[in-house]
């Protein structure tokens, strides 16, 4: 074995330059059944890191920082991807694994223990037309050693450094005797890698696999990992994809499209292009008999219903309109795909909803958007609704992520705790984010009637220009005026949001200042497996330069002259003048007509995001449609939430609760003892009851003697 040999150099001399290298990631330690062994695998505590792409390596420090800090992480490796050459020198490094005690190297250089204490890691420097005859090796047999791995750079890989140090010398250059040691381990002559042609164009188009469900051996086909039966994988693959809903011209598409796949389809038709796409074809044909929508479509001759209707379809009228997501422009159509890139698992509509409220943040206080005496100001109230693990949390973190990049990052905080602490905190900070966790919490509160004084702030704050002082006896309780707040919420949660909404909460016009954007009741499963880790210098540098020119007007204050504010275009006018007409109806006719009142408000606002993050100052006819869109599917969505909750939970409950009652009372109970039973006060009885009534479901009658009035079943 290696033992320590004393020196006088330090880590430093020796890592000198390498640490300074973008060449370094944190790692955490993943159980591997099939090894029956930890994997080691790069992460930061979010999320993986790649091992190929160089937007997710940092310095030595910085990794260092990030192993200490993230959650789950057990140290630093060096990538050794793609090889580092310096002078005509390419470093070389070492992974011995299971090291007897008579283990030695026949160099002296730089070596450490590995992180399971079992094995030895070291570097050297090899000359370059050295390297190039060889590939990275994963089975060399050095003496007294299992087995070694060599890495000079031919495949993406990184090596750990534990930095517990066996012996401190410098890299050494390694001689010709000393190559030819290592040659004698069983180095893997290099081979040139061959790259499949190009594939050629078909009619079809290219499957958001991101958006399918599919096997760890069907992913590892598509990375040009997978070790098993290729054919049979491949054979699955296309399966999944016809019974997905895609079409045959996009499987096709699809499998040209992916290199791997590509290269798979030539490999069997000794690389030539026109054999190759006609066994790709025939795969298709083959797969399409053993899939679902094939086996549906044979049958269809014994039942007509099984015919598919791909040929009319029908539009999802609940669908996220993805024009808004794909079209939007400038600032916040770079943050949405941004966000949407660095989630694990990505949903289109947060991540649009989550950019328009950090594009609203750096578009700030001292904007307005309006037309005559319409002005007012461009923040939004927004709840993202879905199941627990459909990404509610995952966008609004990387919104968050993004924003404490840049010099806006003190503007986010956590929902204060008291109306005194919005308060001061607005007098500090007059522009702020508001990130709500559970908002089911939070909206009983947030009544204009009879709601908490927290509450009430809340609503307050939406559109106002001032929030008054509040003076009490006690001049140490007074609260202060605030002067131009500028208030969002953010937040997330479930469809228990629901159980909390009571029809006060939409005749008071609490809930028609959110904008509740709800995936549906089965969102499908989304994940990205290796999202985005970092925010390019780019997109933050632009970040900044849009924050520090509307900060200039928030420093100005309300000078008359100064500040910004958005118009309308001529056609914009008229078509706010006929959406104006169109949700007066809508507010009178529609069952829950209450959400309505601010379509067009909400409308404005996103529309005045959209135009100022794009660097105009007139909101033109495709921001406006583009915002009318969005508002509109919050609205109908939200309607339809509330409506099956209102008609399941409230009322169908109530109902069903009170008839088995009632047959278990034999036909009749006091009414009083009914309301008491159902655990709602008098108004939401007379409400239920005269409903009843009119289904002739109920009669109410009265006793003689008395003025009791009892509930009987008709």
């Amino acid at each position: 074995m290696i033992h320590l040999k004393m020196t006088t150099m330090t880590l430093d001399d020796i890592f000198g330059y390498l640490s300074e290298l973008n060449r370094w990631v944190p790692y955490k330690l993943v159980f591997n059944p099939k090894r029956d062994k930890f994997d080691k695998v790069p992460d930061n505590g979010r999320h993986g890191l790649s091992t190929t792409d160089p937007k997710d390596w940092r310095p030595l420090l910085e990794a260092l920082k990030t192993a200490k800090e993230g959650f789950g992480l057990s140290g630093v490796g060096f990538v050794m991807t793609s090889g580092v050459t310096v002078d005509d020198l390419t470093l070389v490094g070492f992974d011995f694994d299971g090291v007897g005690d008579d283990f030695t190297l026949p160099f002296e250089t730089y070596t450490e223990r590995s992180p399971s204490g079992k094995g030895v890691r070291a570097f050297a420097w090899a000359p370059v037309e050295w390297t190039k005859k060889y590939m990275d090796s994963t089975d060399t047999k050095p003496p007294f050693c299992e087995h070694a791995e060599i890495y000079i750079g031919t495949a993406p890989r990184f090596l750990t450094v534990t930095f517990d140090t066996i012996q401190m010398a410098e890299f050494k250059q390694l001689t010709k005797a000393d190559l030819k040691q290592i040659e004698a381990w069983g180095m893997k002559p290099y081979q040139e890698k061959v790259e499949a042609p190009i594939a050629p164009e078909t009619e079809g188009h290219r499957i958001d696999l991101r958006k399918i469900t599919l096997t760890e051996d069907q992913r590892n086909l598509l990375k040009g990992t997978h070790k098993g039966d290729k054919s049979k994988t491949m054979q699955g693959l296309i399966v999944r994809l016809i019974d997905s809903g895609s079409s045959n011209e996009d499987v096709l598409a699809t499998l040209l499209a992916e290199k791997n796949l590509w290269a798979y389809l030539l490999s069997h038709r000794s690389e030539d292009e026109d054999k190759a796409l006609k066994f790709a074809k025939d795969e298709i044909k083959k797969a399409y008999a053993l899939s679902m929508k094939g086996k549906r479509e044979a049958l269809v001759g014994f039942n007509k219903k099984w015919k598919t209707t791909e040929d009319d379809p029908k539009p999802d009228k609940d669908a996220f309109p993805m024009e808004v997501y794909d079209k939007a422009p400038g600032l916040v159509g770079e943050i949405a795909k941004w966000i949407l890139n660095a989630c694990y698992v990505p949903r289109e509509e947060f991540a649009y909803a989550t950019a328009l409220s950090l594009v609203a943040c750096l578009i700030g206080t001292h904007t307005t958007h309006g037309h005559g005496t319409r002005k007012g100001k461009v923040n939004l109230y927004i709840s993202l609704i879905g199941p627990s693990g459909c990404g509610k949390s995952d966008a609004i973190g990387c919104m968050a992520l993004l924003l404490n990049e840049t010099e806006a990052k003190d503007c986010l905080l956590d929902f204060p705790a008291s109306e005194a602490a919005l308060r001061r905190q607005l007098v500090l900070t007059p522009n702020i984010i508001l990130k709500v966790d559970e908002l089911a919490h939070k909206l009983d509160a947030m009544k204009d009637g009879n709601g908490s004084s927290m509450g009430r702030a809340i609503l307050e704050a939406y559109d106002s220009v001032r929030m008054p002082p509040k003076v009490y006896a006690d001049s140490k309780n007074t609260l202060p005026a605030v002067e131009n707040p500028f208030v969002q919420i953010i937040g997330g949660t479930t469809d228990k949001v629901w159980e909390v909404v009571r029809m006060s909460h939409l005749e008071d016009g609490t809930l028609n200042r959110f904008t509740f954007v709800c995936l549906p009741d089965k969102p499908e499963f989304r994940r990205n497996q290796e999202p985005q880790g970092d925010v390019p210098k780019a997109l933050k540098d632009k970040i900044n330069a849009f924050w520090r020119a509307t900060r200039m007007n928030d420093l100005i204050g309300d000078v008359p002259g100064f500040g910004q504010h958005i118009t309308y275009s001529k056609e914009v006018v008229t078509l706010i003048n006929d959406l104006d007409k169109q949700v007066w109806e809508l507010t009178n006719g529609e069952e829950f007509g209450n959400l309505y009142p601010r379509f067009v408000l909400n409308t404005t606002k996103v529309a005045a995001i959209l135009a100022a993050g794009d660097g105009r100052k007139e909101i033109n006819v495709k921001d406006f449609t583009q915002a009318h869109a969005f508002i509109r599917w919050c609205i109908a969505t939200t309607a339809k939430k509330i409506g099956a909750h209102m008609s399941e939970t409230s009322f169908g409950r109530l109902q069903n609760r009170l008839i088995k009652k009632l047959k278990k009372e034999g036909g009749k109970m006091n009414m009083r003892n009914a309301y008491k039973f159902l655990h709602i006060n008098r108004r939401d009885m007379e409400e239920l009851v005269n409903t009843m009534v009119l289904q002739g479901e109920l009669d109410v009658v009265k006793e003689e003697e008395g003025v009791s009035e009892y509930l009987v079943i008709v």
